[in-house]
């Protein structure tokens, strides 16, 4: 049980440090851009958009890492810098974030 602790102290240790190194300016930026995404459709193709003008292009999302979660199952996995993006049964972007 001790051995668990101490990997555990060492991977929140290590997390914390890598955290607080990471410069997030472009994420943030994104993020914020990305804000105004919440609500709107999210299509592959403008073909398959079919004239929905508020409609938002996957080709058109420059930044990376991008991660789209379409209405199923998702790891909660930390990835720094990372736009998340998820979208309900319908393609409509519901929630945005980083991480």
């Amino acid at each position: 049980m001790r051995v668990f602790a101490f990997f555990a102290t060492v991977a929140l240790a290590l997390q914390a440090t890598a955290m607080s190194a990471f410069d997030d300016s472009a994420a943030q930026a994104a993020l914020a851009n990305a804000e105004a995404w919440i609500g709107k459709h999210l299509y592959k193709t403008a073909d398959e958009a079919g004239g929905d003008a508020g409609a938002i292009l996957e080709s058109d999302i420059t930044y990376e890492p991008l991660r789209i979660v379409r209405n199923r199952g998702f790891t909660e996995d930390l990835v720094f810098g990372r736009l998340n993006i998820k979208l309900d049964e319908n393609k409509v972007i519901t929630k945005v974030w980083i991480g």
